[in-house]
């Protein structure tokens, strides 16, 4: 049975849904952000409920998203980020404009559908299956000092772990757990 909800309350989940595949498919590959974007305007039940007009139209100014992706990559990583930076500025700036410029300024940190919190749940939930326990861990973080709680840390690791299970992903390497990364910082009170 398919339930019909209200254009707002459908139109709020279809914007949340494109949000998530922009926000993570830096993570996971544009190809498969092309191959979900056209399943999701297959199963979109008209052409109104389509957006003709990009949620980020108002930064006109990339340098502006440079400071806007620092700032936000300094919430995240804090002491581990200007070694990080810096080894970029050094060997491979184009590197550093994409991450900090593009990935960052421009789609990470733009909180008007998705919030800084669900946002690192995305990340963890799309990192993991990747199997690359630092960046796990450094989203982790991320949820938490974006001031997520300890359930919305753990949902985003189990979310994570149930996809593993369901693609039949192995992983190889030792990930951090939720536990692990709260006591480790004493991120959250008890």
């Amino acid at each position: 049975m398919v339930l019909r909800r209200s254009s707002f309350s459908y139109k709020y989940q279809k914007n949340n849904a494109t949000e998530a595949l922009l926000k993570t498919g830096i993570i996971y590959g544009i190809p498969r952000v092309i191959n979900a974007y056209r399943a999701l305007i297959r199963a979109i039940p008209s052409p109104q409920s389509n957006e003709t007009s990009s949620i980020r139209a108002h930064i006109t100014n990339p340098s502006d998203t440079d400071a806007r992706g620092e700032a936000y990559m300094r919430g995240i990583f804090r002491a581990d980020l200007d070694p990080f930076l810096a080894n970029m500025d050094a060997h491979w700036p184009d590197l550093r404009r994409l991450v900090v410029t593009t990935i960052y300024g421009y789609y990470q940190s733009d909180t008007a559908i998705l919030d800084a919190v669900t946002t690192s749940q995305l990340n963890v939930a799309s990192l993991v299956p990747m199997d690359v326990p630092v960046e796990v861990g450094w989203h982790m973080r991320g949820v938490v000092r974006n001031g997520g709680t300890r359930e919305q840390l753990e949902f985003a690791w189990e979310i994570a772990i149930a996809v593993c299970r369901i693609c039949e992903v192995k992983l190889k390497n030792q990930m951090p757990r939720a536990e692990d990364v709260i006591h480790e910082e004493r991120l959250i009170r008890d």
